[in-house]
C-alpha cells in the first residue's frame, strides 16, 4: 500500500468482467499500438488484445490473488492541476535522496486555510512555494509529508484547467499542527493515485528565511539560466559559480584550476551593496 493507482476510461463493454494480466507487459504493448480502437477478449486463462492488424495473447492471472486497493481518504480540497504540477516541479529538485532521513525525502504540504505551502529540502538547499486552493473546510490546518516519488507520479497526469481533488484525513490538530498519518490521494480526470504519508517532523522552514534582505537583484530568468549553463561547463560538479554584482549587470564566473575559465555578463537591476556570491550551479539548473 505504499503506492496504488486506479484509472477509469470510457469503453464499450459487451459484457462486464474482470481480467488480471501482467502490468509491465501490458504497458509495453499499449505504448507500441497504433491509434486505433483496442479490443479485449477473454477465454479461459487467456486475454486477447487486438488493435488494427496487431494481436497479442496475455496470460490471465487469478483475480482472487489481487489485493483490495485502499479506499480513497476523505476530500480535503481541490486545486488546479496545472498550478499544482508547476509548484511540484519547482520544489521537487530540493528533496533529499537519503533514505536514512525519510522526512527529507518528502515534500511538506503545509495547509493553512486557502493556501498550500509546498516545502522541500536536502539540508543544503530549501525550496518553498505558496499555492492557492479550495479547501473543503475554510479553517483547515494540517501538515502532510508526501513522498517525493508519490507527488512526482501524481503530477505527471495533472492537466491545466482540470481540478485535482486532494484527499487525506487531517485528524485532530490542537495547537501547533503535527504531520498527519495514513494515506493521501490525488484524483483528476478519472485517475486516482493513493500513497502512504511519511511520519515524522519536518524542519521549521519558515525560520530559515530572514525577514528582510540588504540587497535585491532582478535578472531575466531565461538569460540567467543559459549563462549559468554555459559557464558551468568548465566547472566540476562541486565547483561554484561566482556572481559579482555591478551597476546594471551581474558577472558570472566559473573555473577549473589549471584547466579552463569562463565569464559571462547578464543584465541585472540591482539595489543595495555590491556583493560577491558563490553558489553551486546545479542547484539553479535543477530548479
Amino acid at each position: 500500500y505504499e503506492l496504488s493507482a486506479t484509472a477509469h476510461l470510457p469503453a464499450e463493454a459487451a459484457e462486464p468482467g474482470t481480467a488480471l494480466v501482467p502490468g509491465r507487459l501490458l504497458a509495453e504493448i499499449t505504448r507500441s499500438l497504433p491509434p486505433q480502437p483496442a479490443e479485449f477478449r477473454s477465454a479461459g486463462d487467456e486475454v486477447t488484445l487486438t488493435c488494427g492488424s496487431a494481436e497479442f495473447a496475455l496470460v490471465s492471472l487469478p483475480t482472487a490473488e489481487y489485493p483490495a486497493l485502499p479506499p480513497a481518504p476523505p476530500l480535503a480540497g481541490t486545486v488546479d492541476g496545472g498550478e499544482l504540477a508547476a509548484a511540484v516541479a519547482q520544489v521537487l529538485p530540493a528533496t533529499s535522496r537519503d533514505d536514512t532521513l525519510p522526512m527529507l525525502t518528502a515534500v511538506c504540504l503545509d495547509i493553512h486555510g486557502g493556501v498550500i505551502t509546498l516545502a522541500a529540502t536536502d539540508r543544503y538547499r530549501l525550496a518553498v512555494r505558496d499555492l492557492g486552493w479550495q479547501p473543503s473546510s475554510p479553517q483547515v490546518r494540517a501538515i502532510a509529508l508526501v513522498p517525493a516519488r508519490t507527488l512526482a507520479d501524481a503530477a505527471r497526469v495533472m492537466v491545466p484547467g482540470v481540478p485535482v481533488s486532494v484527499g487525506f484525513s487531517p485528524g485532530e490538530q490542537d495547537g501547533e499542527p503535527k504531520p498527519v498519518e495514513g494515506m493521501i490521494s490525488f484524483s483528476s480526470g478519472g485517475r486516482r493515485l493513493t500513497g502512504r504519508l511519511i511520519a515524522g517532523e519536518f524542519i521549521k522552514y519558515e525560520s530559515r528565511f530572514p525577514a528582510g534582505y540588504g540587497c535585491r537583484a532582478e535578472m531575466p530568468a531565461a538569460s540567467l539560466i543559459e549563462a549559468v549553463r554555459r559557464v558551468s561547463l568548465v566547472a566540476d560538479r562541486a565547483s561554484p559559480v561566482r556572481l559579482t554584482f555591478e551597476p546594471g549587470t551581474v558577472a558570472l564566473e566559473a573555473q577549473t584550476e589549471g584547466r579552463a575559465r569562463a565569464v559571462e555578463r547578464v543584465t541585472a537591476s540591482f539595489h543595495g551593496d555590491e556583493p560577491v556570491i558563490a553558489f553551486n550551479p546545479h542547484y539553479l539548473l535543477d530548479g
